[in-house]
């Protein structure tokens, strides 16, 4: 694990693991949110170098600001998503920009396929609760339905966790 840290916690506003966008008709195949650690690619494999040389496994990344919900891995290569991971994160929505938000947004729906190292996608307004223990980090992804008006109703989406001996996201 390194160290006598339980875990270590990266916590930052824009999403770190790569993540690619289907183009609609007429775009590019795939396209990039340079608004995130995407655009800086040579940052982000100095920040996953630091890891693997370190020999953690026990690192989390908790991101906000990208006005959706997501959960996944930072693989070891942008080329291959698929390849051995280096650390989990976890993505919050936003508690109410952009309107109420839906489970899948319209027009996301080969986005999931494009991102085989990600377990969640969800664009509903909410919050993450991570319950941090030693032997599990516990994530539960709360939503509501709509912020629109008063009284929308709070629900949990999902319940994740992670071990701090790999990196990598499970249904709890």
């Amino acid at each position: 694990m390194g160290g006598n840290a339980g875990w270590n916690l990266l916590a930052q506003q824009v999403m770190m693991m790569p993540f690619r966008y289907p183009a609609a008709t007429g775009g590019p195949a795939l396209y990039t949110n340079n608004d995130s650690w995407s655009g800086y690619p040579q940052a982000r494999q100095r920040v996953r170098d630091m890891i693997q040389e370190r020999r953690l496994t026990n690192v989390v990344v908790a991101t906000g600001d990208v006005h959706k919900h997501h959960a996944g891995v930072i693989p070891s290569s942008d080329a291959d998503l698929l390849s051995e991971p280096v650390a989990t994160e976890y993505v919050a929505s936003s508690i109410s920009s952009d309107g109420d938000g839906s489970n899948m947004p319209p027009g996301w729906e080969d986005v999931p396929a494009a991102n085989p190292h990600t377990a969640l996608h969800n664009s509903r307004r909410g919050y993450q609760l991570f319950d941090i223990r030693e032997t599990e980090w516990h994530t539960e992804v709360m939503t509501v339905d709509r912020v629109s008006v008063q009284d929308g109703r709070l629900s949990r989406i999902a319940s994740l966790a992670t071990l701090p001996q790999k990196p990598g996201v499970e249904r709890a």
